[in-house]
Formats: structure tokens, sequence, C-alpha cells
């Protein structure tokens, strides 16, 4: 039911709106896409431990979780120019998502438009305002990908990836 009132919850402002624009005008004419997966980890549920209050992400994460099903669908959308854009929140598993989707001749990764990776791990993050619009500014390009991949396993394992799919309006989520 959430899904059905998201749009009317979640209204995107209209300097965000703008970049969300640009950004995504910038994708096609910058790397010729026709067609947008956008993924969400988090990677607070693959972890390796913790240090000093934050939680130390998975080696590899995004190469065994992820990348397999990005690979799968991308079979699919052989006609298509497929760009990649990963919102995470570590620099780690972003870093690994470059390299492996760089190193695929079928993909090419979009960059996000934030200015700071974030390192959203901290138990009880602080987020100061930047922080919050950059995150807004993610979460409305998940929305407007053409395909969405975010983990589920019965439930969604974070609330971000459960707003951007109730926001999302792909038809392939």
């Amino acid at each position: 039911p959430f899904s059905l009132y998201a749009g009317e919850l979640f209204q995107t402002a209209a300097s965000l709106a703008e970049q969300v624009t640009r950004t995504r005008e910038s994708w096609k004419t910058e790397f010729n896409i026709t067609h947008v997966i956008g993924v969400h980890v988090s990677s607070a549920f693959y972890t390796a431990g913790t240090s000093d209050g934050h939680l130390i992400p998975q080696d590899g994460m995004f190469k065994n979780y992820f990348w397999p099903f990005l690979q799968s669908i991308t079979l699919d959308l052989e006609c298509e120019r497929v760009g990649i854009f990963v919102a995470a929140d570590t620099a780690k598993v972003r870093n690994e998502a470059t390299e492996l989707i760089r190193s695929s001749n079928d993909v090419v990764m979009l960059p996000s438009p934030i200015s700071n990776i974030p390192n959203d791990t901290g138990i009880g993050p602080m987020r100061n305002k930047q922080e919050v619009l950059d995150a807004a500014t993610e979460l409305f390009l998940l929305q407007t990908s053409d395909t969405i991949v975010v983990k589920r396993v019965g439930r969604f394992d974070s609330t971000f990836s459960a707003v951007a799919v109730a926001l999302s309006l792909c038809e392939s989520r």
C-alpha cells in the first residue's frame, strides 16, 4: 500500500528535480545511454565487523551479490546502451562497483552527481544538511531509473531501498 501513496508523500523540491534532470541529460549525452539501471546497496547488511563505531563492509560484496544480477539483466537489454548508477552507503562499495562495471564492455558506469561519497555505516549516524540533500538526490535518481535493483529477501533490508522501489516509475524492479 505504501507504493500507492509514495508519490504524494515524497515530492522532489524544484532544485533537486533540476539536478536530477541535469544528471540524466548529461548521462544521455556524455555516454549515449538508452537504459539506466539504478542499484542501491546498503552495506550495513553485509558486514565483516565493526571498527570505531562503524560497520565494516565485506570484501567482494558488490561482486558476489549484485554483479551476477546486473549481468543477467543486461543480457535482456542487448539492443540498449546500458548505464549503471550505484547509490551505496560507503566509498568501498562504490569503488568495487566502479571497478567491475568499468571492466565490462557491456555497460557504462554512470557517475553520481553528489560531491561527498557517504560513509553512512556509523551506529546512529548524524547527518548534516548537505548529506541529506545528497541522499535525496540519489533517491530521486533511483526513482527515475528504467530498472532498479535492491536487496530484498522476504523484506527490504533498507528503508532507503524500500522507498526507492515505492517511488520507482519503472516496470522492472
